[in-house]
C-alpha cells in the first residue's frame, strides 16, 4: 500500500455540516483499515471527547486512533499515554489574563478537563458539540496561580469573526513563552506548545507506527492543520478550506458534506 497512515482532521473535514460522518467515509476508513492501513484522527478536540466516535469509524482496535489537542496528546487504544506536550503555567496565566482584559471568553486544557470560569452560552455549546466535561474552578488566574502543578495541554480563545484578527493581533504582542497559536475555526483560536502542532503530531505518530513520512496522508480544513498537509508525503485540503490551506495542500477533494475520506482512499489508497 503506497500511503499507509492517514491523519486527518475531524471538525470541517471527516465531520460534515450536521455533525454527522458520511456512511462511504465509514465504510471507506474500514476497508482501509482492513487492509492494513492506519486511520488516525487529528484533532483540536480534547483526546477523550472522541471516544464515542472510535467504534463508529472502526478504529477503536488500532494501536493509535486519534491524536488530541492539535497533535500535542497521543495516548495508545489502551490509555496508555506516549506523548504529551505542556504549556508553561506562566504562560496560561498570561492568555487567560489578556483575554479577561479584552473581555475575550477564555479557557484551557489538561488531559482530563476543560476549566472554566462559569458556565455559560458558549462553552455549554462547545460541550453540545464536542462532549467534553467542563470543571468549574471560578476565576482562571486566581486557580492557575494557586495550583502551579497544573499540566496544561491547551488553551482558547473565542471571539467573533471580525474581531479575530485583531484579538490575536493583541495576543502576538504578549511573550508567551513556548507557545504557537493558531486558527481552530471562524471563532477559535487554539494555544499549544510551540514544539507542537499537528505537523509534529504527524511525525510522531508516524514514528510511533513505524511508518515512513513519504506513506502518509494528512488531510484538513484549517490553519491549524497546515502544518500536518506539508509535513504529509501526501497532503490534501478538502474544497471547504481556507485560501491558505488549499495553497499548501498537493490535492485538492471534495468538500465536508461529500464523502472526502472515501474520496481519498478511492483515489490514492488502492492496493
Amino acid at each position: 500500500m503506497k500511503y499507509e497512515l492517514i491523519f486527518c482532521d475531524f471538525d470541517g473535514t471527516l465531520l460534515r455540516n450536521d455533525f454527522t460522518v458520511g456512511e462511504k467515509s465509514v465504510k471507506a476508513i474500514k476497508d482501509y483499515i482492513s487492509r492494513g492501513g492506519n486511520f488516525v484522527i487529528c484533532t483540536g478536540r480534547m483526546s477523550r471527547s472522541m471516544d464515542g466516535w472510535l467504534d463508529y469509524l472502526g478504529i477503536r482496535n488500532q494501536r493509535i486512533a486519534v491524536a488530541g489537542f492539535q497533535g500535542t496528546h497521543i495516548a495508545d487504544t489502551s490509555g496508555k499515554l506516549l506523548y504529551c506536550d505542556y504549556i508553561d503555567p506562566d504562560s496560561v496565566y498570561k492568555i487567560m489574563e489578556l483575554g479577561k482584559r479584552l473581555g475575550v471568553y477564555t479557557h484551557f486544557y489538561d488531559p482530563d478537563w476543560v476549566y472554566v470560569e462559569e458556565e455559560n452560552d458558549i462553552n455549554r455549546e462547545y460541550r453540545r458539540i464536542t462532549s467534553v466535561p467542563l470543571k468549574v474552578v471560578g476565576d482562571l488566574c486566581s486557580y492557575i496561580k494557586s495550583h502551579p502543578d497544573l499540566k496544561v495541554v491547551k488553551a482558547m480563545a473565542v471571539a467573533p469573526e471580525d474581531k479575530l484578527d485583531e484579538v490575536r493581533a493583541q495576543y502576538e504582542k504578549l511573550d508567551l513563552k513556548g507557545v504557537q497559536f493558531q486558527y481552530s475555526s471562524d471563532n477559535f483560536i487554539d494555544f499549544v506548545s510551540e514544539s507542537g502542532g499537528k505537523g509534529e503530531g504527524l511525525k510522531k505518530v508516524a514514528a510511533l507506527l513505524g511508518i515512513p513520512i513519504e506513506k502518509t496522508i494528512a488531510v484538513g480544513d484549517h490553519q491549524n492543520d497546515v502544518s500536518m498537509i506539508e509535513a504529509a508525503g501526501l497532503g490534501i485540503a478538502v474544497a471547504n478550506a481556507r485560501e491558505e490551506v488549499k495553497a499548501a495542500a498537493d490535492y485538492v477533494t471534495v468538500s465536508n458534506d461529500e464523502d472526502p475520506v472515501a474520496e481519498i482512499i478511492s483515489k490514492f489508497c488502492g492496493d
